[in-house]
C-alpha cells in the first residue's frame, strides 16, 4: 500500500472523510454529544499496489466485490515493527491518481501460512 506524501493534508481528502461518515452514518449520536473519536480522528489514507495502473484495478476490484481482500507477509509487519491490522480499523483507499474513492472497515484478520490476510468491507464510495 502506498501514500503519496502530498495526500496526508489534502483538502480532497478531508471533504472526502466529511461526506464518508456522513454517508456511513459514523457521526450519528446527536450534535449535544459533541463528536465522537470514531468522527473526529480521520483514518489512515492508502492506496493499493506500486503503480497507478494497479491502483485503480485493484480499487476497482474492492468497489464492484470482486475483491474484498489483502494478504501481507506477516515477516513484513514484523520486520517493520508494525501491529497486526486490527478488526473495525477504518481507511481511506486512494484511486491511482491520488484521489479519495473509498472508505473501508477491517471485517476480519486471518493469519494464513505466514501471511496476514485483511478483509475489507466498502462502507462508502465516491459517486455512489
Amino acid at each position: 500500500m502506498n501514500l503519496p506524501p502530498h495526500q496526508e493534508s489534502s483538502t480532497e481528502v478531508d471533504d472526502f472523510w466529511n461526506l464518508a461518515k456522513f454517508h456511513a452514518k459514523l457521526n450519528h449520536m446527536p450534535g449535544y454529544f459533541g463528536p465522537t473519536a470514531l468522527e473526529s480522528v480521520r483514518p489512515p489514507v492508502w492506496s493499493f499496489g506500486e503503480t497507478t495502473e494497479e491502483a485503480d484495478r485493484t480499487l476497482g476490484a474492492l468497489l464492484d466485490g470482486s475483491r474484498t481482500t489483502t494478504s501481507t507477509p506477516h515477516a513484513d509487519y514484523v520486520a517493520a515493527q508494525e501491529p497486526l491490522p486490527e478488526v473495525g480499523a477504518l481507511g481511506i483507499v486512494l484511486d491511482g491518481r491520488g484521489q479519495p474513492r473509498a472508505l473501508v472497515a477491517t471485517t476480519a484478520v486471518d493469519v494464513v501460512q505466514g501471511d496476514v490476510v485483511e478483509h475489507f468491507s466498502v462502507l462508502y464510495a465516491a459517486g455512489h
